[in-house]
């Protein structure tokens, strides 16, 4: 699909570099089902334990979808959806409420999500905190044509009264096999003062399929403001049938290499070790992880 939000984007492009990377998690295991999924992770040295619950029903003809997440860290999160078309064309609100049992901290994200304009994806977003400070965000997603689409977003601040971020993306899709992003982003105090040449980043993203069982990524973002540039690559690769492998580097030398391995019906194994390629061989401190993934039913 063109027609993406900005934090859709960004959900998209950090897929390639963030799943199945365990390495630095030491173990891993996630679990999953028609109703619910769990997660295990080490953590920094003790367990991190996440378990979450779905649960659907119908009010007055309005599908509506919870999810309950429990976490051992205390910092725990009820989302709901509710299709409301019957009442506003091609609409959906949605809510998400996260709330930590150790602080009492707590805050709620109400959104309100309509595509009944042709080719254009709009999401309204009211965010409270705990305080009474809240912010809000609309969220603007239209294709221009078959190849291009644009995406933009803005906060305001109600408690200071000001802008406090905004992006602006410009999504290509020359062909079936490639898919890029150039971006614009701008966090912090946005006023009459702020200059913007030399504010916030601009990143390019790229993502392309070499052939059915291989994708690379690039990533590039350059701080405007201290003129500091920072690359990213990815490649992911299906060698054998159920057997895949994953590679990340980038320009600080980090590397990770991970790998899955279907050695059941519902089940995979996870390998994954992460290490500086810029640091001197015999001092290297590499990072190993290992999980399981699979499903219940």
């Amino acid at each position: 699909k063109m027609v993406k939000l900005y934090s859709e984007l960004e959900d998209y492009y950090s897929k390639l570099f963030e799943n199945h990377f365990i390495a630095k998690e030491g173990f891993y295991l996630k679990f999953k089902s028609k109703d619910y999924e769990g997660t295990v992770t080490k953590g920094d040295g003790k367990p991190l334990l996440e378990f979450k619950f779905d649960h659907k029903h119908e009010i007055n003809d309005i599908k509506i979808k919870k999810s309950f997440t429990l976490r051992s860290s205390g910092e725990h999160t009820i989302d709901g959806k509710a299709d409301i078309s019957k009442v506003i064309d091609k609409s959906t609100l949605t809510h998400s409420i996260n709330f930590n049992s150790a602080t009492h901290d707590f805050d709620a994200l109400l959104s309100f999500h309509n595509k009944s304009i042709k080719k254009m994806y709009s999401r309204w977003d009211f965010h409270y905190f705990k305080g009474g400070e809240w912010t809000f965000t609309p969220n603007v997603s239209r294709q221009l044509c078959k190849k291009i689409a644009i995406g933009w977003d803005f906060t305001f601040n109600g408690a200071k009264n000001e802008l406090t971020s905004m992006n602006l993306a410009l999504m290509f899709r020359p062909n079936k096999w490639v898919r890029a992003v150039l971006a614009r982003n701008i966090a912090g105090s946005i006023n009459k003062n702020t200059d913007w040449l030399r504010t916030g980043l601009v990143t390019f993203k790229s993502r392309s399929k070499l052939d059915k069982n291989t994708k690379i990524g690039f990533d590039y973002i350059y701080n405007l403001e201290t003129k500091a540039a920072a690359l990213e690559l990815g490649l992911k690769t299906h060698p054998a049938e159920g057997f895949m492998v994953k590679s990340r580097i980038n320009s600080g030398g980090d590397a990770e290499v991970a790998a899955k391995l279907k050695i059941a019906d519902k089940w995979h194994l996870l390998v994954a070790t992460a290490f500086n390629a810029g640091e001197v061989t015999g001092k290297q401190q590499p990072h190993i992880g290992v999980g399981l993934e699979g499903k219940l039913d």
